[in-house]
Parts: C-alpha cells; sequence; structure tokens
C-alpha cells in the first residue's frame, strides 16, 4: 500500500510543480461544476473509453458505462491491466488497443 501511496504523491506533487494556481482551479471546477452530457448526447462519433482493472471507482468501467458511454451511439470501453496511467503502467498494451481502435475507425470510414 506504500507504493501506491506513494505514486499517488508524485502525481499530485508533479501536476502541482507543472501547473499554475489558475490552470489548477480552472480544471477543478471544470471537473466538477461543467456537465457537458447534453452537448454530447445522442452524438456518433466513435469514442473509446479506457479504464484500468485497478482505476478508483470514479474511473472505473461501471461508472464510465454510466456516464460517458450512455451519451454516445458509437462508444466501446475496454478495461486494461492497470491503475489510471496506463501510458505509464501498460504502454504497450495501450498502444496496442489504440492502434486496433484506430483500425475500426478507420475501416468504417
Amino acid at each position: 500500500m506504500i507504493g501506491l501511496r506513494n505514486v499517488k504523491e508524485r502525481k499530485a506533487l508533479q501536476w502541482f510543480n507543472c501547473s499554475s494556481p489558475q490552470a489548477r482551479t480552472a480544471y477543478l471546477h471544470m471537473f466538477c461544476e461543467v456537465d457537458v452530457s447534453n452537448l454530447v448526447k445522442g452524438c456518433d462519433i466513435p469514442l473509446l473509453a479506457i479504464c484500468g482493472d485497478y482505476d478508483s471507482s470514479a474511473h472505473d468501467a461501471g461508472h464510465l458505462q454510466e456516464t460517458i458511454l450512455k451519451d454516445f451511439k458509437n462508444a466501446q470501453l475496454v478495461c486494461l491491466p492497470s491503475g489510471h496511467y496506463p501510458m505509464e503502467e501498460t504502454p504497450v498494451i495501450l498502444a496496442a488497443t489504440l492502434e486496433r481502435f484506430w483500425e475500426q475507425v478507420t475501416m468504417k470510414a
């Protein structure tokens, strides 16, 4: 558990050190207060939602199905064997997943 805490603390510290107070405030406002569901409801643009098997409950498969996936007609959900940062934790699997999605989307076009 200590390792996970260190990863979360490192991510939070990195975010804090690499952004301005104004950017952090705007991001948190957008994340907590802005609802764009009416703008995307029924959207048929292909969407790939990716979560990790070890992601937090705010980003897990069930939450994504109840939120993002219900608004997009042409959405797919893939769960990777990772936490919230597959680009760092499972980069090869993430790249292969994105390539497969891109091939599916371009074949339909």
